[in-house]
């Protein structure tokens, strides 16, 4: 028997997908090609406090509480922000998919993972697609097709719904895995963001510890990447010599090195066509200014999920029932993906230093910076609690 819905991808937006649909009654089939969700994912890992919250997830093995946010900008010192109570957790990708995996429940039987779906075709009588899997290939068929396959997501690649997000709006990052020594500190319960010329080609730096692994990266839009002469392991070394980057880091070793894209064009349009939805970095659901994605991939999948159930329900798996899912996520998280990208564009155009040296040496606009990164503060509170009264005017806040 052929399922309502196939999942493609097992990151947050494709469990998150599956948890819904799973919790709703419909038949699905998740497939992902990795052996373990995440496994191969290159991420920072820091889930927001947020996420934990809306979601009704506790800490659960492998998180590292985080309290504090340190920032440097340009011609400054670093700051620290303290809270008074976790903002979040660093997390590796692999424990947080087996977690998520298990908040499928009993439904989790049907993902297949090392299940890699090469082709899809879409028709008037549903979704068609093809997966190889150890044993050799096969083909599925469903009504709906939720793609959480990435930024270069297979259905787009295929022809469907939309074009490819420009390099002038994906992001591309390159970090590296460190361990802590045996005869060293443990790392501090802080997230580091360095910004400025010197430690990336347009983006920030990031330091995010968990437990004896640190993880740190660079990056900035994939144009401005590769037009830049100056390598991003360059910048990666200047980030790590830094006097307190270097103090934390301090007896560590390099245990890996990765890189990955990552869409900030901000909202992205169309999500859906007839009988497809994009949740995820395969609809650009990430911040454009901190680059975070997992709880906005755990939002559009589940908003996925949800517009999925329904269409379901009433047998109508068209354009028309299927816009209900981009009016969703753009009414629960479009705010911040739109602001966040005129904020990203502003400092790309007039860097750090737009937003006002008094501003960023000034402790109360230091906290709310450190509120929008970790995802307490929207994108468009922060600006207004930042902006002079004529920008705000100008812009329509």
């Amino acid at each position: 028997m052929c399922p309502d819905v196939i999942v493609v991808g097992a990151g947050p937006a494709g469990l998150s997908a599956a948890h819904v649909l799973s919790e709703n009654g419909v038949d699905f089939r998740l497939f992902s090609r990795e052996q373990v969700p995440g496994i191969d994912k290159c991420c920072g890992g820091f889930v927001p406090a947020r996420m934990m919250s809306e979601f009704g997830i506790h800490p659960f093995e492998g998180c590292y509480a985080i309290n504090s946010v340190r920032m440097k900008f340009p011609g400054m010192d670093p700051v620290r922000v303290d809270f008074d109570f976790p903002i979040g957790y660093d997390v590796a990708r692999y424990r947080l998919g087996t977690f998520l995996l298990e908040r499928v429940g009993r439904n989790k039987e049907f993902v297949s993972l090392e299940t890699e779906v090469s082709n899809v075709v879409i028709d008037n009588s549903g979704c068609h697609v093809t997966i190889e899997t150890p044993n050799g290939r096969d083909t599925e068929d469903a009504e709906i097709l939720i793609d959480c396959s990435g930024a270069n997501p297979v259905s787009i690649r295929h022809g469907y719904v939309r074009g490819r997000i420009p390099n002038s709006e994906m992001g591309y990052g390159r970090q590296y895995i460190l361990e802590r020594g045996p005869n060293t500190d443990e790392y501090d319960n802080v997230i580091d963001f360095f910004y400025g010329h010197e430690y990336s080609p347009g983006g920030y730096a990031w330091l995010f510890p968990r437990n004896d692994i640190a993880v740190i990266g660079t990056g900035g839009l994939v144009s401005r990447v590769r037009d830049d002469e100056t390598p991003l392991d360059t910048y990666l070394h200047r980030f790590m010599d830094h006097v307190v980057i270097g103090e934390q880091l301090r007896g560590s070793h390099v245990v890996s090195k990765e890189a990955a894209l990552m869409p900030l064009a901000g909202i992205v349009t169309p999500s859906f066509s007839n009988r497809v939805m994009l949740a995820g970095d395969a609809a650009g659901h990430c911040s454009p200014v901190s680059g975070e994605g997992i709880y906005y991939s755990m939002v559009g999948g589940a908003c996925a999920g949800e517009v999925a159930s329904l269409a379901v329900d009433e047998s109508n798996f068209s354009e028309k029932s299927l816009i209900r899912y981009e009016k969703l996520w753009r009414s629960r998280m479009g705010s911040d993906l739109k602001w966040g990208a005129w904020l990203q564009h502003r400092l790309l155009d007039g860097g750090s230093s737009s937003l006002g040296s008094s501003l960023l040496r000034s402790e109360k606009y230091q906290r709310i910076v450190a509120e929008m990164l970790i995802g307490e503060r929207s994108v468009r509170s922060a600006i207004i609690a930042c902006a002079p009264g004529y920008l705000r005017a100008k812009i329509g806040l």
